[in-house]
């Protein structure tokens, strides 16, 4: 705030004569208003320095005038730094106080329980006389401003080394770290034990990991002297090997299960876990690289028939953790319902009455078993679609429902429509004499049991076809003995697709659907 005297004949007005910029808080009219500067002046280095200004007072009286000069030194305020606290060995230490300003002007000291070689130097040797903590000021004084920090020191004769905390790491190599080191020291540890500078309390240390071992606990000794005085600490830290996540590969999956195949070989040590952000997902076993997923069988695998769900399998040895992730493609299953067996009488047609599982999956009917000729089917993928047999008899149609975005992902059910002839004095006929079950597991992609049935001893022959009709494979081609029976069908040397089977005697044909996958 400037301070003239109030002129007794005419009237004042103060001016900035040096630079520009100056807040004037109060009137320049005024004898003594108030101001700030816009800043200080720097050094080359940003650090600020005190700075003048020349300011003028101007008094007029009509044509007369005269004026006087006042220069006013803005001095930045202090701030005082210490430097951090510290132990050293012996009775002697260097202080490391920093200046906060950079004028010529400004000036420190030191104060406290201890000579001071220098106390004006922001770095000055002081010395005392016993051990034990000393607390000293430093104060930084700018012209009228002063700020004071305060820093502790602890003199030490008998070393208390702390060779640091206790860890776990990844890997082979660590960078060790005494946490206060006022003496000298040096590292040691196992023979095999690499240090890049036995004297560096950040030492960096390599070890050898045995053969087929997956941790190593070491232990490391930091050890200091003073004088005459040796002491120690030690620090242990366990070397841990990294595994290696294997969670296999993306898979296409008709329905809501799956059974994971991550490989653990060579990293059966560490412990794997499985997790998806998939809502509602379950894991058999969390912790199993073979675990079964399920996803909700509800949804959006029914509302879209398809769904992609990632999934993440985290391999953990200690601190030591690796991560792989895959794609499920879940297809919804749907679940053919072709419905309830029929005897029609005295007619030879009949209007099938099947049903679709989910929205917007595919349906298709075909003839599997029939007396003479193939009955005619009007719409084969309409559920209700109209069935005209050719003549009275058993007649046997599957109808598979498939999901469009994966036709290898259906189910059949079958369904068996018996025509009799009561009019002309007909006799019901034996519907159970022939019966070829659906093979299972199916879809399959090793082997599969295929069973049939007779109600008497028949030469039968069970063949297998591909989709153009060539005969691949005969299984049975001789007279079977009446009863249940079943045969194993291996699929090594078929390519996957979908191929039939059928089985016929002399009465009766029957056929069916598998699919082969990889």
């Amino acid at each position: 705030q400037l301070d003239a005297t109030i002129p007794t004949i005419g009237t004042g007005q103060w001016t900035a004569i040096t630079t520009s910029g100056v807040n004037w808080i109060g009137s320049i009219n005024s004898n003594n208003p108030a101001l700030n500067i816009p800043n200080f002046d720097t050094n080359a280095t940003g650090c600020l320095l005190n700075t003048e200004y020349t300011f003028r007072w101007i008094v007029s009286n009509g044509p007369c005038l005269t004026y006087d000069d006042v220069v006013v030194t803005f001095r930045p305020e202090p701030v005082a730094n210490a430097g951090e606290n510290f132990s050293v060995c012996g009775f002697e230490a260097i202080t490391n106080a920093s200046f906060s300003l950079c004028d010529n002007t400004v000036t420190g000291e030191w104060s406290g329980a201890a000579t001071f070689s220098h106390p004006t130097h922001d770095e000055s040797l002081a010395s005392v006389n016993i051990e034990g903590v000393y607390t000293f000021s430093w104060t930084e004084t700018n012209g009228p401003c002063t700020s004071t920090d305060y820093v502790s020191i602890n003199f030490v004769t008998m070393p208390e080394p702390n060779a640091g905390l206790d860890n776990t790491i990844c890997g082979t190599a660590y960078t060790l770290s005494v946490l206060s080191f006022p003496a000298d020291g040096v590292w040691s540890g196992p023979a095999d034990a690499i240090f890049s500078d036995i004297n560096d309390p950040q030492s960096e240390v390599n070890i050898v990991m045995p053969p087929a071992t997956y941790e190593r606990l070491v232990e490391f000794v930091w050890t200091e002297t003073c004088g005459v005085n040796t002491n120690s600490d030690t620090v242990e830290i366990l070397f841990s090997v990294a595994p290696v996540a294997l969670a296999g590969i993306d898979q296409n999956i008709c329905g809501n299960t799956v059974n994971m195949q991550a490989d653990i070989l060579g990293f059966e040590y560490a412990t794997g876990t499985w997790h998806s952000p998939y809502i509602g997902i379950n894991f058999s076993n969390m912790h199993d690289p073979m675990s079964s997923v399920q996803i909700p069988n509800s949804g959006q695998l029914i509302d879209s028939l398809q769904v992609t769900v990632p999934i993440y399998w985290t391999m953990e040895n200690n601190n030591c953790v690796d991560k792989d992730s895959i794609e499920i493609t879940f297809y919804a299953l749907p679940e053919a319902d072709a419905g309830t067996d029929t005897i029609i009488y005295n007619a030879l047609y009949h209007e099938l009455n099947a049903s679709f599982s989910l929205y917007n999956t595919v349906g298709l009917w075909e003839n599997v078993s029939y007396p003479n000729i193939p009955p005619s089917l009007a719409y084969p993928s309409d559920p209700q679609s109209q069935f005209i047999a050719d003549n009275y008899g058993q007649y046997i149609v599957t109808w598979s429902e498939s999901n469009p975005y994966n036709m290898a992902c259906y189910t059949i059910d079958t369904v068996n429509i018996t025509f009799i002839n009561s009019i002309n004095g007909g006799n019901e006929i034996d519907v159970s004499e022939l019966m070829l079950s659906q093979n299972t597991p199916n879809p399959f992609s090793s082997f599969t049991e295929i069973s049939f049935s007779l109600s008497s001893p028949e030469e039968v022959s069970l063949v297998v076809y591909d989709l153009l009709g060539n005969k691949l494979e005969v299984l049975i081609d001789n007279k079977v003995i009446s009863g249940q029976h079943t045969i194993t069908f291996p699929a090594a040397k078929l390519p996957s697709g979908m191929y039939y089977y059928a089985l016929e005697t002399a009465k009766q044909k029957s056929v069916k659907k598998m699919i082969i996958i990889d």
